[in-house]
């Protein structure tokens, strides 16, 4: 199984329009219907249900996409990692930090910081103050820093 099969699965379930799809993906629309059909043969169920020009995704379409989804994610996030390994990281630290700090002492803080520790890679987002601790609390950060400087 390709995975540009799924990927090409996973955006024609997203329009249900296989021209849309390729415009999509830059490929051409017999690439779709190819790719499609292709994968449709791999599992051995029908994914679309095509009436002339027209397609929909049929129930066993709809029954694999959270599957397809899934496995997409999974390589995406093996491909993220094994860059980000590459690169002479090996760990990743996602701050959230409020406008203010962003603008004054953060550039200064993470310079030495990344001297400190080149091995961790930094991702920092300016978040307005009253989101950050919905950010923590929803797992999409591991720190924040807010005006009242606490690390959290």
């Amino acid at each position: 199984m390709d995975l540009k099969w799924i990927r090409t699965f996973i955006t024609a379930a997203k329009y249900e329009n296989f021209r849309k799809t390729a415009d999509e993906l830059f490929i051409s629309q017999p690439t779709v219907t190819v790719q499609i059909k292709l994968l449709e043969e791999e599992i051995g169920s029908i994914l679309f249900q095509r009436d002339g020009r027209k397609v929909a995704i049929t129930e066993d379409g709809r029954r694999f996409l959270p599957h397809a989804q899934k496995l997409m994610e999974t390589y995406e996030s093996g491909m993220s990692d094994l860059n980000r390994f590459r690169q002479g990281y090996n760990q990743k630290l996602t701050l959230a930090i409020s406008p203010e700090i962003a603008e004054s002492i953060m550039p200064f803080v993470l310079k030495k910081y990344m001297t400190l520790h080149p091995e961790i890679e930094i991702n920092v987002q300016v978040v307005d103050s009253k989101y950050i601790a919905d950010a923590v609390l929803n797992g999409d950060i591991e720190a924040l820093l807010e005006s009242n400087l606490k690390l959290k």
